[in-house]
């Protein structure tokens, strides 16, 4: 995954430096001394979260072998790789597979920190520390196999990929990271995107809290309860699964509210700023699906809001 700032400044020191090249053979003047830019370093990692962790560190062989980590009766993942790409996958298993795959994609200025996993009690971590160096990307791939009730805490990934979990998720994709989870069933999932887009399938449960700052969030098949909120500044199309109890509010600042699928009664309020029936006006809407016993609320900054529902 590429971070923008960093990319952005390298990019603008490139082009400072040919340009000064070309004035010095055209004019034939004297050559003008070496500058030296000093490129800003990507933030620092965030603290570990609270845990009893051992201070040693195994790293990874890119593309080598395998890290087994026991699984405990409550087993717990933690990652923090930076930009590097993350898939976990559940299986039929009592321990915590780990590999790592290697990426040239960005030839020298790749990210080189070692990737390394260490386990205390039932929680394994595998994190990356910052190069001492400048990189333009991390595109390595962590790949995680895990007993399906493990809860799981992304601090920091790239593209994120999750399927089959069972345990409570806690998921943030950063840079321009992509976040998909397929086939999910448990009482709470947090995912945050700063520029991807979400993408949610099979998802069941009661508590939902998925916002995405330049991204658009796409859910089929979904079951969501009590205590949900759904927020974007693009556009929110979601999908309801028979069996589904809330009630959904929608609202977007800057587009429409598309209602399909549902049956007659079942819409509560609607509300346009304005007559006509462009998209560019604010629009409202609730809509009770099944029982209507819990609630989600969406939000759509600047983009429409398609919700629809199973027959």
């Amino acid at each position: 995954m590429i971070p923008r700032g960093p990319l952005i400044v390298a990019l603008i020191v490139v082009e400072i430096a040919i340009l000064g090249g070309m004035v010095r053979a055209v004019s034939g003047g004297p050559s003008f001394p070496a500058m030296t830019v000093t490129l800003p370093m990507a933030p620092a990692a965030p603290a570990a979260p609270a845990g009893p962790f051992v201070a040693t560190r195994d790293a990874f062989v890119e593309s080598g072998p395998h890290k087994f980590f026991a699984a405990g009766p409550h087993p717990a993942l933690y990652v923090d790789i930076g930009y590097a790409d993350l898939t976990i996958l559940a299986g039929s298993t009592a321990q915590i597979d780990a590999s790592v795959s290697k990426s040239t994609d960005f030839g020298p200025l790749r990210a080189t920190a070692p990737i390394t996993g260490r386990q205390s009690g039932d929680a394994v971590r595998i994190e990356t520390r910052q190069s001492d160096g400048f990189s333009i990307g991390d595109n390595r791939m962590v790949t995680v196999l895990v007993p399906p009730g493990t809860s799981v805490n992304v601090l920091r990934a790239g593209d994120i990929r999750v399927t089959g979990m069972r345990g409570d998720a806690s998921i943030k994709s950063v840079g321009n990271g992509h976040v998909t989870i397929d086939d999910y069933n448990a009482p709470t999932l947090r995912l945050e995107t700063s520029n991807g887009d979400i993408s949610l399938n099979g998802v069941i449960t009661g508590n939902l809290n998925v916002t995405t700052s330049n991204g658009s969030i796409d859910g089929t098949e979904l079951q969501v309860r009590d205590g949900s909120v759904v927020t974007s500044n693009d556009s929110v199309r979601l999908g309801f699964a028979a069996g589904t109890n809330t009630v959904v509010t929608a609202e977007t600042s800057n587009g429409s509210v598309h209602l399909f699928g549902f049956p007659a009664g079942t819409q509560a309020a609607t509300h346009r700023s304005s007559d006509d029936d462009d998209d560019d006006d604010g629009a409202s809407q609730t809509v009770r699906i099944g029982a209507g016993t819990g609630r989600l609320d969406v939000h759509a900054s600047n983009g429409n809001i398609d919700l629809s529902q199973a027959g």
